[in-house]
């Protein structure tokens, strides 16, 4: 029996490219991505309660759930699955973050996560400064 082929879908492959277009080694991305994609199905990223969790919470309507929609649930949890884990906040910093969750009219949606993170750096150094 032959070994399972695996489609790349031309828009990973056309991001990787351009991720290093001018490098000559991209000429392998199409079998990097191959060996990635035949990992990624032998071994399936499964979301953890909490995560699982996360994603019922986003098909409820006034905390009544609603019928999961199987659809809905495996894109998000597929457009979830490689994010970073956000940084814990340490609890002298919470009070100090922008509310991400709140739209403010005139401020772009980048703007609160982007002063977060600043926020976050700036305590991250002062502990780091305390320290030396």
């Amino acid at each position: 029996m032959s070994e399972k082929r695996y489609v790349i879908p031309k828009g990973m492959l056309e991001a990787a490219i351009l991720s290093h277009p001018f490098d000559p080694r991209t000429k392998f991305i199409p079998e990097m991505l191959e060996a990635a994609l035949r990992w990624l199905s032998d071994n399936p990223i499964v979301p953890t309660a909490k995560q699982s969790a996360e994603l019922e919470s986003l098909c409820r309507i006034n905390d009544e759930p609603m019928c999961m929609d199987a659809i809905f649930y495996c894109s998000e949890w597929q457009r979830r699955m490689f994010l970073a884990p956000e940084p814990e906040v340490p609890e002298e910093v919470k009070d100090l973050l922008v509310d991400a969750s709140v739209r403010y009219p005139d401020v772009p949606r980048s703007v609160p996560g982007y002063y977060n993170d600043l926020i976050l750096e700036a305590f991250r150094r002062g502990q780091k400064a305390g320290k030396l």
